[in-house]
């Protein structure tokens, strides 16, 4: 406790000895608003105006809230050259850390909100399933709801109930989560999506070449 007014700069040589011994920094993550749904932010907005002497009492209690749920991770600060800005930290195989990244990048280009019926429309195409059972050899580490179930454990995805009808099917919705904005972000994915887009253009003219013989 003889410490606990000084933890800024204890914090702030943490983050020194880190950058400078590892590479590394401390990161603190965004608040996850994703956890409210459109309609639960209506009605919170339409209670505020009914309400208004309440304002500043929530107010209060969001900010507390808010200062005693942070979370942090660590995030290399090396250059560049030394790291791949498509590579968070997902599981050690590649073909689960490719599949992963390519979800999160789906649900970024749908504009960070993606219902999951299409989501999976998305992978059943792309035979996501079936080919990283065949390179991992177990289904069961390769399966589709497994990745999908860790990537919102770890907060990058956040998976939302959708607001429904009483007696009609629950359907849910996938959000960028607080870990995919900081590790991958927008650059990521535009990486992600130009390494892909490259693969297929060498795949194609490949193709191409083979098919159609060059006149001598």
């Amino acid at each position: 406790m003889q410490y606990k007014t000084q933890f800024k700069a204890i914090f702030d040589e943490a983050q020194r000895q880190l950058k400078s011994v590892f590479g590394m920094t401390l990161v603190e993550l965004p608040h996850n608003r994703e956890n409210i749904s459109l309609n639960q932010q209506r009605k919170a907005a339409a209670a505020t105006v009914a309400a208004p002497s309440t304002k500043n009492a929530k107010a209060k209690n969001t900010s507390a809230t808010t200062t005693s749920n942070k979370s942090w991770i660590l995030v290399s600060t090396l250059p560049e050259a030394y790291r791949a800005v498509t590579a968070p930290a997902l599981p050690d195989d590649q073909s689960l850390a490719g599949i992963s990244t390519t979800i999160i990048t789906l649900v970024y280009l749908n504009n960070s909100n993606l219902a999951e019926k299409t989501l999976d429309r998305y992978l059943r195409r792309l035979g996501a399933e079936d080919g990283i059972a065949l390179e991992t050899g177990s289904k069961e580490v390769g399966s589709i709801e497994r990745i999908m179930s860790n990537l919102v454990k770890w907060g990058y995805l956040v998976k939302m109930k959708d607001d429904v009808p009483p007696g009609t099917e629950m359907t849910f919705t996938y959000k960028i989560g607080p870990r995919a904005k900081v590790e991958i972000g927008k650059e990521g994915v535009l990486e992600h999506v130009k390494a892909v887009s490259l693969l297929f253009y060498y795949l194609l003219s490949f193709v191409f070449h083979s098919l159609i013989p060059v006149p001598s």
